[in-house]
């Protein structure tokens, strides 16, 4: 049960970092996010630190509302979890 909840915990840190490389890509800081989404700075903090899980719903409208492309979030994320996993 442990190496289950370590490997979320790495999924998770491992979404954080595509989080952020995509907000520094468009030039934004952590506010800027927020306002665009609709939630507080420390949600977004939260998620780039990978302290709190995001849902699949909750991902699509932060990146959808910061112009983020999730496709290549997602392909990134599932990469990086295979690599994990191998």
């Amino acid at each position: 049960m442990e190496n289950v909840k370590n490997r979320m915990v790495s999924y998770r840190v491992k979404l954080g970092q595509l989080l952020i490389e995509a907000r520094k890509e468009k030039g934004y800081s952590q506010q800027t996010v927020a306002d665009l989404a609709g939630i507080s700075r420390v949600s977004v903090s939260y998620y780039e630190r990978g302290e709190r899980s995001i849902n699949m719903d909750d991902l699509l409208h932060l990146c959808d509302s910061c112009g983020f492309d999730y496709v290549q979030i997602i392909k990134k994320l599932q990469k990086s979890i295979s690599k994990m996993e191998d």
